[in-house]
């Protein structure tokens, strides 16, 4: 059986998914969701899925650039190190899994905010509106966030190298992108994926699609931060261009703490759910 403050945590974590199952939305955010709809579905879905296959390669591009860098393998000596002040007996990513909760959220939430950081910092360089910080914004944004769900499920456990575990980690990073309203339909299929039995759990046996139309309009969505970063560039104050660089740091940062948020959630849960059944 779980422990007092599993439990506690089991029971928080019920009471978020009830939340995010919540639709929050303002009649004006409809609105505008609905108008976005409208302007996606006129693109031809020849385009629309030559777009979605392009960006599922990119993902998996960046995936595979962090999953062989030496910032990777940095990071993981780091976080071994750290988990051995609680045990002596850590030697591998897996071994973390014998952690109390705590520590591993302890651990989890260290990497949470290094990330958010890192984006804030980035976002605050993109907004000196340089053109090479400019262009490096959405790789850079992709390569953080992708990075701290990586670190959230080593944090918990789970060595991301292997081939389901890679899958899962972009799953879990492409959900943590969708808009409020469709999260907790990913959330959901997201529960599946760790509850349904796999002949072999080392390989990924799913549909290993993940951009759709939802990515697309986050992508454009990034864009037009760019534009208009670069109109407010002008407005300075002592000549620092304060509005855009406020800008790039408060929405990159709020990007990070979505992603982090959700991803952290998710891996706290899918713990907790494997110390239950360990019980059952």
């Amino acid at each position: 059986m779980l422990t007092k403050r599993e439990e506690q945590l089991f029971h928080e974590l019920s009471s978020w998914e009830q939340d995010l199952m919540a639709d929050h939305r303002s009649d004006f955010v409809r609105t505008y969701h609905h108008w976005i709809e409208q302007r996606m579905n006129e693109v031809p879905v020849a385009l629309r899925k030559k777009v979605a296959e392009k960006v599922d390669q990119a993902f998996f591009y960046i995936h595979s650039i962090i999953q062989n860098s030496d910032w990777l393998m940095e990071s993981r000596k780091r976080l071994l190190n750290n988990a051995r002040l609680y045990s002596e007996n850590i030697s591998s990513i897996q071994d973390l899994k014998t952690l109390s909760i705590d520590h591993l959220h302890y651990l989890a939430e260290m990497e949470v905010s290094k990330h958010r950081l890192y984006s804030l910092l980035q976002g605050a360089a993109t907004g000196t509106g340089g053109a090479f910080f400019l262009g490096l914004d959405l790789p850079s944004q992709l390569v953080i966030n992708l990075r701290a769900v990586q670190m959230i499920a080593m944090s918990y456990g789970n060595e991301v190298n292997a081939p389901y575990e890679m899958m899962l980690a972009l799953k879990v990073f492409h959900a943590s992108f969708m808009p409020p309203h469709l999260k907790y339909e990913a959330w959901v299929d997201l529960k599946k994926e760790i509850t349904e039995p796999f002949e072999n759990p080392y390989f990924y046996y799913g549909s290993d699609q993940l951009a759709n139309e939802q990515t697309i309009e986050n992508l454009i969505k990034q864009i037009i931060k760019l534009f208009v970063m670069q109109m407010l560039k002008k407005k300075k104050v002592q000549n620092i261009p304060i509005f855009s660089v406020a800008l790039g740091a408060g929405i990159n940062y709020q990007m990070t703490k979505a992603c982090t948020t959700y991803a952290h959630k998710f891996y706290q849960y899918r713990l907790l759910l494997e110390r239950k059944r360990d019980f059952t």
